[in-house]
């Protein structure tokens, strides 16, 4: 038995990453991906190595597939949102495709966007991206924030009447 946390965390890593990193190819088929799903998990388990301490040997296996199927869980959450948000740019024509000039013009879009996101205050950007990147509700940011959700619901507004005005969108 391990004598302190790294020992710990080793023999954790040591027994069970194979069977992790294969249970996370399984899904994915991609081996890129499996490695970067396997390094979450194990940032997630020393994180969390006072639970690990107390649970018995022969209990660790599924408390550690308990955090992999999250890891995992939020991974395809992520990707659905990327999916959403790059199906939405298309629609809207903000994929250039093979038309350079298309591409290029989509690129200083995007660029604008990104800059105008920089100058938005750290609590607006922070909200804006929880609801947009991690397709979160208000209610949701408000609870991992500590905020009310009306809080939350007012500063989204801000967040995009602000960059409506530093794009000089009338949308």
């Amino acid at each position: 038995m391990a004598r302190n946390d790294s020992e710990l965390f080793d023999e954790a890593y040591r027994e069970h990453r194979l069977s992790i990193r294969a249970f996370f190819f399984s899904h994915t088929q991609n081996d890129d991906v499996a490695n970067d799903l396997v390094q979450e998990t194990y940032l997630q388990v020393w994180r969390h190595m006072k639970t690990l301490r107390h649970i018995p040997v022969e209990r660790r296996k599924f408390w550690l597939f308990a955090i992999a199927k999250n890891i995992l869980a939020d991974y395809y959450r992520r990707r659905s949102v990327r999916d959403r948000h790059e199906t939405r740019m298309l629609e809207f024509g903000l994929a250039g495709g093979s038309n350079p000039a298309v591409t290029i013009e989509n690129g200083e879009t995007l660029d604008a966007i990104d800059q105008a996101i920089k100058w938005l205050p750290e609590n607006l950007r922070e909200v804006l991206a929880l609801h947009t990147m991690a397709d979160m509700s208000s209610a949701e940011i408000g609870e991992v924030l500590g905020r009310p959700a009306g809080t939350i619901r007012y500063q989204i507004s801000q967040a995009r009447k602000m960059l409506n005005e530093l794009l000089g969108s009338s949308e």
